[in-house]
């Protein structure tokens, strides 16, 4: 688990920051995506602070999803709460490899093997899916694999989309 805190003043207001980290650590062992050992971690958060000037992305206070048992249901929440009490939105997105350059705007995603993808990470039935305004996870995984899923939770002030933040997961599914 890799945690990232910052507290920023920023030069100046602006609907469109983003923030982001990356790092070339992602697990030479996954099974569903190509070239894993090659592919870096890339996160990123981003803040409207011209509309929300004290505005603070959700945390999360569930670890990481350690490990999950083929042939089991499974059920997984973030934990994400927002400091302001925001709405909060989530969705799976494909997970983010940083190119070389590491420029804001120059990234990837990793590309998943035949069969998986953003919305189905791992072989499940019934399928993967999420619930967008809880963030609950359902997956009832069939075999033994290594994944990695990407969550972006959007947060939202009266409608109006104030900032958002991605989570990077590890799946291990053991027999």
């Amino acid at each position: 688990e890799y945690t990232y805190t910052e507290t920023l003043t920023l030069p100046s207001a602006c609907n469109d920051w983003q923030f982001s980290a990356s790092i070339y650590a992602r697990n030479p062992a996954i099974t569903t995506i190509n070239t894993p050992g090659t592919d870096a971690i890339w996160i990123y958060a981003t803040l409207n602070n011209l509309d929300y000037p004290k505005n603070s992305t959700p945390t999360f206070k569930n670890k990481p999803v350690p490990f999950i048992c083929a042939n089991q249901a499974f059920i997984y929440n973030h934990g994400a709460i927002d400091p302001e009490g925001d709405q909060l939105s989530y969705s799976l997105i494909t997970p983010m490899d940083a190119i070389a350059s590491n420029t804001c705007n120059s990234n990837g995603t990793v590309t998943y093997l035949g069969g998986y993808s953003a919305q189905q990470p791992i072989l499940s039935a019934p399928p993967v899916s999420i619930d967008p305004v809880t963030g609950d996870v359902f997956m009832n995984p069939t075999q033994q694999e290594t994944s990695v899923m990407a969550v972006l939770v959007e947060e939202y002030k009266n409608g109006v989309l104030s900032g958002s933040v991605v989570r990077d997961i590890q799946i291990v599914v053991e027999v």
